[in-house]
């Protein structure tokens, strides 16, 4: 059992302890980019990150792209402010710009930005932290419907596809009347069995990437025939 001076030296060891695990944090980033990070052709990317400098060990904050294997700095922030850097690649200059505290904007994305870019905080005296993220430019959304027919008969085999492409890749849904009835990523199919004319009607295939959502509509018909009733009358003779 402890004493009571041992009680006391315990709580200021435990004092210390907290103490020097809250003097040693560290420069941190506190949020980064979705990793791949999407954007749309001929709009800006924001690339956010965020960071914790308790103890003001930043120094400077770059920002580089990687060029044919190689990451080249494009723009860096000290205490001189925010410049472009010397060796920033031609189709990068007067594109992009810092905002906030360490957000890369990326003006008017093409196809050639389908790269990786990179958040490096340089502290002082030494040492660094960086983080890397790889940028998609979207590509919109392909369909491309195979019904095998669009007129079936009762009681026949059918099987509707639906397939399609883009960037992120998406996910494809068969619906109708608001019901959910078949999904896949970059597929789904629909398979009737011994289709029946309650499956006449209206269905709806759906992309979804979470930039783009985009559907088709198609309706089948199913052909049916009636049972002949025949009808005999006596008449006496």
């Amino acid at each position: 059992m402890m004493s009571f001076g041992d009680h006391q030296l315990y709580l200021l060891f435990l004092l210390l302890v907290k103490f020097h695990e809250s003097v040693g944090v560290d420069v941190i980033f506190t949020q980064e980019p979705s990793n791949p990070s999407y954007f749309n052709k001929g709009s800006d990317a924001n690339l956010v990150w965020n960071y914790a400098d308790p103890h003001n060990k930043i120094a400077a904050i770059a920002y580089s792209v990687l060029v044919n294997g190689e990451f080249k700095t494009m723009i860096f922030n000290n205490s001189h402010g925010v410049q472009e850097h010397s060796s920033i690649p031609p189709s990068y200059k007067g594109r992009v710009k810092i905002e906030g505290r360490a957000t890369l904007v990326i003006k008017n994305i093409n196809t050639g930005d389908n790269t990786k870019f990179r958040c490096e905080m340089w502290k002082s005296p030494s040492g660094q932290v960086e983080s890397t993220v790889q940028l998609i430019v979207a590509e919109a959304l392909l369909m491309n419907l195979s019904l095998g027919g669009k007129y079936f008969t009762e009681g026949s085999n059918a099987t509707l596809s639906c397939k399609a492409s883009g960037k992120p890749p998406p996910y494809v849904s068969w619906i109708r009347n608001g019901v959910l009835e078949s999904s896949g990523k970059e597929a789904a199919s629909l398979e009737f069995n011994n289709i029946n004319r309650t499956d006449a009607g209206q269905y709806t295939c759906q992309a979804n990437n979470s930039m783009e959502v985009t559907s088709i509509n198609t309706t089948i018909v199913v052909h049916y025939t009636f049972p002949i009733v025949l009808v005999l009358e006596w008449q006496d003779l």
